[in-house]
């Protein structure tokens, strides 16, 4: 009978004996096919888990893809939902959120800034005389010349028909006022979709007991006097 003979010296009560273990060799091959058995598991698992880790870092890069692709997609339906179709200008959604944080910031610096509407004069006339394709261009070339016109930090937007408002960050009542006459000789010099027109203009400038609402009320009383007065002017509502 074949055995694999192990032995280990030892000292035991002052005597030196051998500590032997015979193990049929019969007993090792069985050992050594369930250590290959295991090893070879063991190499399944690891392929398994190799191929399992690619297809998680292959999820993962299709993840970001689809993350990255949300974002653009959630910035192009915000752009949207604040930009006015026919003049591509800011719309007056997205104007009242910035006048509301101009007054944040007015509060707590005690930085001054104005607004002002703009009304293209007798803009139906131009719609009934030469129709709304005209009067649509009329609007985006003027909503052109604005932007052109303005600030880096100032905010133009549609505000509905042929109205426009503009928030002039930190200009008081004069600055105002000179940016505004600013934008309407532009306009009077400015041959708009094959004609001359001109603007109205009512402006307001902030004051710490004044509402978003009471200011535009303000700017829209001022204007109401620019159209009153002959049109083609400027007015502040404190002048």
């Amino acid at each position: 009978m074949p055995v694999l003979l192990n032995g280990i010296r030892r000292e035991r009560d002052g005597v030196t004996v051998i500590d032997c273990v015979a193990l049929q060799m019969r007993k090792r091959i069985e050992h050594e096919k369930d250590i290959m058995q295991t090893k070879q598991r063991l190499e399944a698992l690891y392929q398994e888990t190799n191929e399992a880790n690619q297809r998680l870092e292959l999820l993962h890069t299709q993840y970001e893809k689809k993350q990255q692709e949300l974002l653009e997609l959630n910035e192009k339906l915000e752009t949207l939902a604040s930009t006015d179709p026919l003049t591509g200008l800011k719309n007056r959604r997205f104007f009242q959120e910035q006048l509301q944080k101009c007054m944040a910031t007015s509060q707590e610096t005690g930085e001054a800034f104005s607004l002002c509407i703009i009304d293209i004069d007798r803009f139906k006339s131009i719609n009934d005389t030469y129709g709304h394709p005209v009067g649509d261009l009329v609007l985006s070339q003027l909503a052109e010349l604005l932007q052109e016109q303005s600030a880096a930090d100032s905010v133009v937007a549609r505000f509905g028909g042929e109205e426009f408002v503009i928030l002039l960050p930190e200009l008081e009542q004069e600055q105002a006022l000179l940016a505004a006459e600013k934008y309407r000789f532009a306009t009077e010099s400015t041959l708009l979709g094959d004609l001359h027109i001109t603007i109205s203009i009512g402006a307001a400038t902030y004051s710490p007991e004044e509402t978003d609402q009471s200011l535009l009320q303000q700017a829209d009383q001022a204007l109401y006097l620019s159209k009153n007065n002959g049109r083609n002017r400027v007015t502040h509502y404190n002048a």
